[in-house]
């Protein structure tokens, strides 16, 4: 997990402005996964910051352990491909560890598998905080998306997870003989209507799109 800092040159040489904070995760020894709408403008001199580990604004595993985004590809035309691959500069994965991904089932609803954990502003922004025993209640199709040159279907994974800014980019995952794989990566709130009203659940962008721009993003950077 890890807490991510993004901001930008307005003028080239002058003061770095904040572009926001958010989630992120890795998910290779060299690749993290966010949100696609997280990040700076990248038509002017950016960065984003990584800081793995994040407890009171700094690593558990020293000031030191922080590292930068590289290079970064994105996404975002709606909720089920809000996705960002970041290479780093750092292999912090190979101390750290990373995630697995896999692809949502739809045979898996309602059953309260699954745990995120990010940096909402409504908790803390620089304290990690965790929810577990999420469920997934609903699962839609979202827009294709084009990874390498092929196109895959994603899938919007509605849960009842709580959530608010700075938890965009949060790895929504469960657990297989003993090893955190992610589903999604965290977008925010999905509103359908129902013949109740509109329902609102907190959605993460999931399907084969998400796992093959994780494949992706590994086989590039590691």
């Amino acid at each position: 997990m890890c807490k991510l800092y993004s901001s930008y040159q307005p003028t080239p040489g002058g003061s770095w402005v904040g572009a926001g904070e958010a989630t992120g995760y890795l998910i290779g020894r060299s690749t993290l996964m966010t949100s696609g709408h997280v990040g700076p403008p990248t038509h002017v001199p950016w960065q984003i910051r990584v800081v793995p580990a994040c407890w009171n604004g700094q690593s558990v595993f020293g000031a030191g352990l922080v590292t930068y985004v590289r290079s970064t590809w994105w996404w975002h035309s709606d909720s089920g491909n809000d996705i960002r691959i970041c290479q780093l500069f750092d292999p912090v994965g190979d101390r750290l560890g990373y995630f697995g991904v896999r692809g949502y089932d739809s045979s898996w609803e309602d059953g309260d598998y699954w745990t995120m954990a990010g940096f909402p502003y409504d908790w803390s922004l620089t304290h990690m905080t965790h929810e577990t025993g999420i469920a997934v209640r609903d699962d839609d199709d979202g827009d294709d998306m084009t990874v390498n040159g092929t196109r895959h279907d994603t899938t919007q994974v509605e849960s009842d997870a709580d959530e608010a800014s700075g938890v965009s980019g949060a790895p929504l995952w469960g657990w297989w003989d003993g090893k955190p794989y992610a589903i999604g990566v965290h977008h925010g709130v999905e509103r359908d209507g129902t013949v109740f009203g509109t329902e609102i659940l907190s959605c993460a962008s999931g399907g084969n799109g998400f796992v093959a721009a994780a494949g992706w993003g590994r086989g590039m950077w590691g």
